[in-house]
């Protein structure tokens, strides 16, 4: 009897908490349906909202599920937020572009940091006018101009993360390549190069602004250091000779000054920054795909050297890890009801058009979780099928540079060392990605000659 009275308690708890969970729901879609209704606007995007976002935040295949159980565009709930989700390059694209007025770019804390505020957050006119000055400014001439220091500093950090033999673990792993990003990053941002005093000073002052990872909401400190940097690139660019190729040297010509307008000025040293971790990120997923595939690296090693930023396996390698992971997704939101293919995105919700997601489907890339680089070589990939820097005009204009960038990474990597896996461990959610497992880890070792 006691038993049947404690499974009956049981089944009533469960049942109250499926009924509470139902009744949060429609406290959060009542309303927005009610005046949908009343407004003869469509319906809503199929799909449940969750009580939290723990699956979404724990799987990371979860939108893909969701779009072949329910079609392209859905709804669910992430952090606390209604956010339609758009599974398709294309739709995303015609959503974007038609809705401009009505999908705002979402303001973020760190855009205060810039004068004006940041790219990324801005709309109509002010995007436009700063988008054509990096679109001009971002030259793929950038990298092979480069292409030496980039290949030395990479071997260099790769040659100091193999002394540590088998004592190398996930940290140095990670610092190594935080070292190969970041002087990447200044050296195509500023012209800079390894070995010069303004270099030294430009890492410091950027190890002030986000010593761990990208800073999204900062502090003092933080502005203070942002502050020094905007200094301290006016002062580089006005003691050297300007015609050393860098996206400085680029902004001033396009903005017809130098040093460049503060707004100006203030978005390369966030992109910069920002940079640093976005390439980083990238490297490690590199570096554990190429694990992961030995036939990949074998691939690499048997093709004869190219030019950096060519379109040789090396450069593959990036746009195919780029396809799997790294680039995640564009959020807007709506301030205005959007009618879409027979549905209603209600204002004050979220769109998240999801462009990891959508490299996942079949119908465009063949068994789609499988690493593979050839799958770009000798073919030409509309943006319809890959998006991984974004749509339109509100894709990155930093896109070809990085993919030179992490063609030199995979080149000097695959030919230059040899490494197997030391730890490892199921992928987890980070703070802005998708990461590898925190155990992963390799034990790197010269290649002889």
């Amino acid at each position: 009897m006691d038993g049947s009275v404690q499974e009956l308690r049981r089944f009533a708890g469960r049942l109250r908490r499926a009924a509470a969970a139902w009744l949060a729901r429609a406290r959060l879609t009542w309303p927005i349906r009610l005046r949908l209704w009343r407004r003869g606007l469509p319906p809503l995007p199929p799909g449940r909202l969750p009580l939290d976002d723990r699956e979404y935040r724990s799987d990371h295949l979860f939108l893909v599920e969701q779009a072949r159980r329910l079609g392209p565009i859905f709804k669910t709930a992430i952090a606390g937020e209604m956010v339609t989700c758009v599974v398709d390059h294309r739709r995303s694209r015609a959503l974007l572009t038609a809705n401009e007025s009505r999908l705002g770019a979402l303001d973020a804390p760190y855009s205060a940091l810039v004068p004006g505020g940041f790219l990324r957050t801005l709309a109509g006119e002010p995007h436009r006018r700063m988008r054509r000055i990096f679109v001009q400014a971002v030259r793929p001439a950038i990298v092979a101009a480069h292409a030496a220091e980039l290949r030395a500093l990479t071997g260099a950090a790769l040659d100091d993360l193999a002394t540590l033999g088998a004592g190398a673990g996930p940290a140095d792993l990670v610092a190594a390549l935080d070292r190969i990003a970041t002087a990447m990053m200044l050296v195509a941002g500023y012209g800079v190069r390894p070995g010069e005093a303004a270099f030294a000073q430009l890492r410091d002052l950027h190890a002030r602004l986000g010593p761990l990872r990208f800073v999204w909401k900062p502090e003092a400190a933080h502005r203070a250091a942002h502050a020094d940097l905007m200094a301290g690139v006016r002062a580089l660019l006005a003691g050297r000779d300007p015609i050393r190729p860098s996206i400085l040297c680029g902004v001033a010509e396009a903005a017809g000054a130098a040093p460049p307008p503060d707004p100006v000025l203030g978005n390369l040293v966030t992109m910069v920054e920002m940079g640093r971790e976005d390439v980083r990120s990238l490297f490690r997923w590199i570096v554990k795909y190429l694990s992961d595939t030995p036939a990949a690296v074998a691939a690499i090693r048997a093709e004869a050297p190219a030019r950096a930023g060519s379109a040789g396996l090396a450069a593959a390698t990036v746009m195919e890890t780029l396809r799997l992971d790294q680039s995640e997704g564009v959020m807007r939101k709506a301030n205005a009801d959007v009618v879409f293919e027979g549905m209603t995105i209600p204002a004050g919700s979220f769109v998240r058009a999801c462009t990891r997601d959508a490299h996942r489907d079949p119908a465009k890339f063949a068994e789609p979780e499988r690493f593979d680089p050839a799958r770009f070589r000798g073919r030409a990939v509309g943006a319809d099928d890959y998006s991984p820097f974004g749509f339109d005009h509100h894709i990155c204009p930093a896109g070809d540079l990085v993919i030179g960038l992490g063609a030199i990474f995979v080149d000097v990597l695959a030919r230059e060392f040899d490494w197997q896996v030391a730890g490892d461990g199921p992928r987890h959610r980070g703070f802005y990605h998708w990461e590898p497992s925190p155990a992963f880890a390799i034990r790197l070792a010269p290649r002889a000659p």
